[in-house]
């Protein structure tokens, strides 16, 4: 029977997100305790797949995701504007632990370290996070500018090399400074490897300009054909010549014009009588 039989690879599939997912329960119709003890349990990593780090080019979806994740279990008042710590309310005190859990859990250890207050409120944290990723605008634009107009592919797959444009394209949004679709292309196709020139020309050559990931697409495919990205050259070590093809010693042998000599390059002495020699027959 055709549902009776799946793919190994769908089989896995299914497998994986029935281990992986956890069905949300009505939150409303859970006593506090037993909302709270199911938030305290709760794979935060299930919902927020980007590690907040200390360059902070991930901050966007970190934040977008976590803003998700809060909304959905119904405690985004503990990160809000008008928060109200609700003093002496044990299951609010509670629910404020599991929420600054979760923005630790979803940080790098050193980022982790960097934020780490055992005093703070979930807000306080929240806060202070979106300051440093948002406050200090012209230091970051200058990394964020340069990192732009520094980045190539090299060796990297289109997959990788797409993602670390987007993220700086992310941390601009950030600051207020969007790239716009059409900016993005031209940034993606200036750093392309020159395996992908004619993939690249044929893009740039359209009448209507491609959106980034029409793009991405056309050189996923491309690099496909070509079985892969370009493999790294492994490091050559120098050669160092001995007596053979310059004649004589060192890496580039002795003195021209001369036998086996001194080492280095022909003397002004031996120059000059070349030139004395040439006089004499003119």
């Amino acid at each position: 029977m055709a549902g009776a039989s799946s793919s190994p690879a769908a089989s896995q599939t299914s497998s994986s997100l029935s281990t992986d997912s956890v069905p949300l329960p009505n939150l409303s119709t859970l006593s506090p305790e037993a909302r709270v003890n199911y938030l305290a349990g709760l794979n935060i990593g299930f919902y927020v797949h980007h590690k907040l780090d200390l360059a902070g080019v991930n901050y966007s979806m970190w934040r977008q995701d976590m803003e998700l994740a809060i909304g959905l279990h119904g405690v985004e008042d503990h990160i809000a504007a008008d928060f109200d710590n609700h003093e002496g309310d044990r299951e609010w005190r509670r629910t404020q632990f599991v929420v600054k859990l979760w923005i630790y859990n979803t940080c790098t250890p050193a980022f982790k370290q960097l934020i780490m207050n055992t005093k703070a409120t979930a807000f306080s944290l929240w806060s202070t996070i979106e300051t440093m990723f948002t406050g200090n605008v012209r230091s970051r634009k200058v990394k964020l500018l340069s990192d732009l107009h520094d980045l190539r592919q090299g060796h990297k797959s289109i997959a990788v090399y797409a993602s670390e444009l987007q993220r700086i394209a992310h941390g601009l949004h950030d600051i207020g400074k969007p790239l716009d679709d059409e900016d993005l292309v031209v940034y993606f196709l200036r750093g392309i490897d020159k395996r992908h020139i004619t993939a690249r020309q044929l893009l740039e050559e359209r009448q209507i300009a491609p959106t980034f990931a029409a793009a991405q697409s056309t050189l996923q495919l491309d690099e496909d054909r070509l079985g892969g990205p370009r493999a790294a050259e492994p490091d050559t070590p120098t050669a160092l010549y001995s007596s053979g093809s310059h004649g004589g010693q060192g890496s580039y042998g002795p003195p021209y014009g001369g036998g086996g000599g001194g080492q280095g390059s022909p003397s002004p002495a031996q120059g000059k009588q070349k030139r004395k020699r040439i006089d004499k027959h003119s």
